[in-house]
């Protein structure tokens, strides 16, 4: 009977220390944590909307609001350690991915900025024709890369010869007056294709760039039709800047060649780079 009992005791202690075992790993490694915050801008610090969230455990995932407001709740936290992987993302900014601590029936408020990649845009290969006729020239819209025929009024570069030298114009000055108006810096010197695309600023300018002081003039440097490769200019879009409601645009050029492809008809090869943040920055994310 002694015996008897001495097992039962036995018994009854080891499924007590299961029994508390069991409901400590379960209290500790199975619960629910809540996150509310909010996603803005990198740049502007505005909130941004149509921005995706979604969370590792859990697997949930929710849009932000229009003012980038967010609000998870009963996060998973089975296996995690308390930690969820937190990942915010939106056409055309870079994704952010972050590692968040949670506690249980807490919630942790949190501020996520992301960084908008389509400040720089790049537009290779463009071909630029001047016909026989002066009034017959190509001319771009430097905010879409469009390509022109002729006058036009959405233009910010026109192509132009003088003799068999070639410049670009500023599509608003004092001879031509139905575009915007471009400045230009002096000539910052050559680079090949390859080396324009990794050329992240306009060097020997101004910190921040001075709209004034480093773009001076009108037009470029005129370039003979003959043997001229990759001159690298840059510009600032002038008359697309509206005090108070736009950042200034500012860009480099690469001129990579200019010839006379016939009798009246003459060429250039450009390549264009733009930062449409006012910044001195020209490097674009692939």
């Amino acid at each position: 009977m002694l015996n008897s009992n001495k097992h039962i005791l036995i018994l009854f202690f080891l499924i007590s220390l299961l029994n508390y075992s069991g409901c400590g790993l379960n209290y500790s490694s199975d619960y629910f944590g809540s996150l509310k915050g909010v996603v803005r801008d990198s740049t502007t610090h505005l909130g941004l909307n149509g921005v995706r969230i979604t969370t590792s455990p859990g697997s949930l995932d929710i849009n932000a609001d229009e003012l980038g407001n967010f609000e998870i709740k009963n996060i998973p936290m089975s296996n995690s350690f308390g930690f969820v992987t937190l990942m915010a993302s939106r056409p055309r900014y870079l994704t952010n991915t972050v590692s968040i601590k949670l506690t249980s029936d807490d919630t942790v408020n949190i501020m996520l900025a992301l960084i908008p990649f389509d400040k720089v845009s790049v537009a290779r290969g463009l071909v630029l024709n001047q016909f026989v006729d002066y009034f017959s020239f190509d001319a771009i819209n430097l905010t879409n890369f469009f390509v022109e025929r002729d006058i036009q009024y959405d233009v910010d570069v026109k192509f132009r010869n003088y003799g068999n030298l070639m410049y670009i114009i500023s599509g608003y000055n004092n001879v031509t007056t139905d575009g915007f108006q471009t400045k230009f810096s002096p000539l910052l010197g050559k680079c090949t294709l390859k080396e324009f695309d990794t050329l992240a600023s306009y060097y020997g300018a101004s910190e921040p760039l001075d709209p004034i002081t480093d773009f001076p003039f009108d037009n470029t440097e005129l370039i003979p039709a003959d043997n001229v490769r990759n001159n690298i200019f840059a510009f600032y879009l002038k008359g697309r800047y509206s005090p108070g409601n736009s950042y200034r645009i500012y860009g480099l050029m690469h001129i990579d060649s200019v010839w006379i492809a016939g009798t009246g008809l003459y060429k250039m090869l450009l390549d264009v780079k733009i930062n449409t943040l006012g910044q001195n920055y020209f490097v674009a994310p692939y």
